[in-house]
């Protein structure tokens, strides 16, 4: 497909009214019979371009006002193979039917953990020294970054002129202009959590886990998210504009300029379970009453809500939730879209499913389902107790290509890959080429790939890989280049792989 028909395949237009239009034509036509044919067949071709170009509605025939192709992307949410639900019943009945095979006697089945979560802002605090990976870049704020012109939080942030630093729940602003640092304040942020901040113009936007929220039975982190943005136009007296509550955890925080973008993790919700005692409740009855607390779950149980000081409000409308297939995780993902001098107004897209992974460029979002691990916290003992052990990672990852369009995220394109990723800097894309490096599965060897990806239609369509690297070794780091890839593995000791990815279809171990 040419660079072209890409671009039209990407311009949000229906299918125009064509036939419509020409009746309408031959029927103003028929009017006019003192107008010659010839002219009759140019009006007619007129008035269907003009219409198609203008939005126009011709002689009051419904369904004939259509809006124009934009300049950019549309706002619509999922123009690719994700579905969003009809209804709000739809997506209620598909959040039960999946839950239905979760709940036990027990409740929820052992809880998907991020096997790699270090704190309430697990990605973000991995981002600068967790796992082994090292830094890509410095962003205008001072902060090591993955991706230029992408800045992600920081305990630290300055423009040159200023420097802020949260530290614990503290803003502290210092003036940077001089010789020396000069502290002018210092602002105490309520009710925030293992927080840090981006510096957007003169405003601070601090997102931490929010001190109210309940904590995860499993993982044992805050269910909930707080965002507050600050004003250091005055630096001896910071202000406090805003503050977003979140009944999600936060996954990834992104700034693309004036727009900040949250991954939002609602997890499975807390319902009304009861579990068996050995004397009044069975585990007969434990576990028809938990199924009937599934099959009574609202809409309210599933999806995420948010609060900006005038009372909780739903964070996603149905039709912007996409239902994924059968085989994915049941979660509630949401991607969060807003500006910084306007956070209480949020822009939302869903999917019903985990995707534990956010990976973003300069101009995509791409998420994938990373691995799935359960662990057991409460193990059987003489028959009694949830089951005891590990699963094994799932066989395939799913990749889902998202395009940014201000505080707007456009599902574009989906992919699969079999192996698991690691975590976000296991994603890299360069040159319109996605660039994942996957672990083994259960549908791979025992070894570890670099797999590359390109988007054609509405597909992300394997290039080219390259297998058999670390066999028997785990994928500790991965750093990206133009046309380079390192990745590091580990066992008892660790191994260098350097592979050339200038030829995206062949990748070459050098």
């Amino acid at each position: 497909m040419s660079d072209l028909e890409d671009l039209w395949d990407d311009l949000p237009t229906s299918v125009p009214p064509v036939d419509a239009i020409l009746n309408a034509g031959r029927a103003s036509a028929a009017r006019r019979r003192m107008i010659a044919r010839p002219l009759v067949a140019v009006g007619a071709a007129a008035a269907l371009i003009g219409a198609f170009a203008a939005g126009a509605t011709i002689d009051g025939i419904p369904g004939s006002t259509f809006r124009p192709p934009q300049s950019g992307p549309s706002p619509v949410a999922f123009q690719a193979d994700l579905q969003p639900a009809q209804s709000c019943d739809q997506l209620l009945a598909s959040y039960r039917e999946r839950a239905l095979g979760l709940v036990s006697e027990w409740g929820w089945g052992p809880q998907r953990l991020e096997p790699y979560a270090s704190g309430p802002l697990s990605d973000l605090s991995a981002d600068r020294g967790g796992s082994g990976q090292v830094p890509q870049t410095a962003s205008a704020t001072g902060t090591n970054v993955q991706e230029n012109g992408v800045d992600e939080p920081d305990s630290v942030k300055t423009d040159g002129k200023l420097v802020v630093r949260l530290r614990g729940d503290d803003l502290i602003v210092y003036d940077a202009s001089g010789t020396t640092m000069v502290k002018r304040s210092t602002l105490t942020i309520p009710r925030i959590e293992g927080g840090e901040i981006l510096l957007v113009g003169s405003t601070v936007v601090a997102i931490g886990a929010d001190q109210l929220s309940s904590r995860d039975d499993m993982s044992g982190l805050r269910r909930g998210s707080r965002v507050v943005t600050v004003s250091v136009a005055k630096p001896s007296e910071p202000a406090i504009e805003s503050t977003t509550t979140y009944s999600s955890r936060v996954l990834s925080a992104r700034q693309h300029e004036s727009a900040v973008r949250l991954v939002l993790e609602a997890g499975l919700p807390n319902l009304s379970f009861i579990q068996p005692d050995g004397k009044k409740v069975t585990r007969h009855q434990a576990l028809a009453a938990n199924r009937l607390a599934v099959e009574m779950s609202t809409i309210n149980d599933w999806l995420p809500s948010y609060d900006s000081g005038d009372g909780s409000k739903q964070l996603l409308d149905c039709s912007n939730v996409a239902i994924p297939p059968d085989a994915l995780v049941l979660d509630t993902v949401s991607v969060v879209g807003f500006t910084a001098s306007a956070p209480t107004k949020p822009q939302a897209i869903g999917l019903a499913a985990a995707a534990n992974i956010a990976y973003e460029s300069a101009g995509h979002l791409y998420l994938a389902d990373g691995p799935t691990q359960w662990e057991c916290r409460v193990c059987m003992y003489d028959g009694r107790g949830p089951a005891s052990g590990r699963r094994l990672n799932g066989g395939t990852t799913h990749l889902y290509d998202f395009i940014l369009d201000g505080v707007h995220t456009i599902h574009v394109a989906s992919g699969e890959v079999e192996g698991t990723v690691r975590d976000r800097w296991s994603l890299d894309e360069a040159g319109g080429v996605l660039r994942v490096a996957v672990g083994p599965s259960s549908e791979t060897g025992n070894f570890n790939s670099v797999v590359t990806f390109r988007r054609e239609g509405q597909k992300l369509v394997e290039i080219g890989r390259l297998d058999h690297l670390g066999g028997d070794e785990e994928l500790k780091g991965v750093r990206w280049f133009d046309d380079l890839a390192v990745l590091v593995t580990y066992r008892e000791v660790d191994p260098l792989f350097t592979i050339d990815l200038a030829d995206t279809a062949h990748p070459r171990l050098i």
